[in-house]
């Protein structure tokens, strides 16, 4: 039986590796959704959003960003993101700081995501410049009684942009093709979320990870060495580092625990991280969630960071150790 840990009134926590995985694929369980009465434009489209990717649902808008951010698509985006990662060293002579998190991951994830939007290459700056006030925004735009007005207005100029934009094949297009449509507001929510999924847990864990790798000078050789060693570190790092912390999940009905019944509609905290650092762990880590319900942006943060420490690992080398998310190197 699971072993519930309770956090407050129909508030529960698992963290043994055995009960997170079990939580995760037991259809007793679906993803939290907000539905608290606010009923905000934006926060009730991004109740949908939460809707469209539960899998039980079968979504057509969960189908097409599959084949968008899925396997396949990130396949071939593959050498367009490993040019990305070229350019953004190029001018890299010496021993130079670079900053992980805005110098580099932060411009990586960019380029994918307006590529995946359908943002042609001649305002992806301007794309960059209106995504990051709207990520700081959107938990505000999310949680707050009232967002405030810097949230209101980085999330106009967000929609501002969106409809300025001729998305081409992008993803944009697509959900603004889907029939029957989606609801007013909805592509300009749903582009926001995945976007803000993409940018806030890729740019975080690729950052986390070249920082980490460069403090250990070894570890640092021998991936540039030996390159097919790269995935199944970052592997281990995906378990170490757990950028997706926890994953919020809602009981279908009740659950008996091992020492607490649960009832239906409680909130239950699936706490990945600790999982992923349980010492009775039997499986694959679970930094990507697991069944119906892992994160369907696993491709996409897998290439990206397999790309982002090859490019660095193979023509530079740690030269100093210094606080996240700064790093010292020079090339080879």
């Amino acid at each position: 039986m699971m072993e519930f840990q309770t956090l407050g009134e129909r508030v529960y926590r698992l963290a043994r590796y055995s009960d997170v995985r079990a939580a995760l694929e037991d259809t007793r369980f679906v993803h939290w959704t907000m539905r608290d009465g606010r009923g905000s434009p934006f926060h009730t489209a991004v109740d949908r959003w939460l809707d469209a990717m539960d899998p039980s649902n079968a979504s057509p808008v969960r189908e097409l960003l599959l084949q968008h951010i899925g396997a396949a698509a990130m396949r071939r985006h593959r050498e367009r993101v490993a040019a990305t990662a070229g350019a953004l060293l190029a001018g890299i002579e010496g021993d130079t700081v670079i900053d992980c998190a805005s110098g580099f991951a932060a411009p990586l994830v960019h380029t994918l995501l307006a590529e995946i939007l359908g943002v042609d290459a001649c305002r992806q700056e301007q794309f960059a410049a209106t995504v990051g006030p709207l990520c700081e925004s959107i938990p505000a735009l999310m949680f707050a009684q009232d967002a405030d007005a810097g949230s209101n207005a980085a999330l106009a100029s967000w929609m501002a942009f969106l409809d300025e934009v001729d998305a081409g094949d992008g993803m944009v297009n697509a959900l603004r093709r889907l029939d029957p449509p989606l609801a007013p507001g909805d592509v300009t929510a749903f582009a926001a979320m995945l976007v803000y999924a993409a940018f806030v847990n890729v740019t975080t864990f690729i950052a986390l990870a070249i920082w980490t790798v460069g403090r250990d000078p070894q570890q640092w050789d021998e991936l540039g060495a030996a390159p097919a060693r790269i995935a199944p570190a970052l592997e281990e790092l995906l378990r170490r580092l757990s950028p997706l912390r926890a994953v919020h999940l809602v009981t279908r009905e009740t659950i008996v625990g091992a020492d607490i019944v649960v009832p239906p509609g409680s909130s239950v905290f699936a706490d990945l991280a600790a999982a992923n650092h349980d010492d009775e762990r039997s499986g694959h880590h679970l930094a990507f969630g697991a069944g119906a319900l892992a994160c369907i942006g696993a491709a996409l943060a897998r290439m990206q960071s397999e790309i982002a420490l090859s490019t660095l690992v193979s023509g530079f080398m740690p030269s100093a150790p210094l606080d996240f998310p700064l790093l010292a190197i020079r090339r080879r």
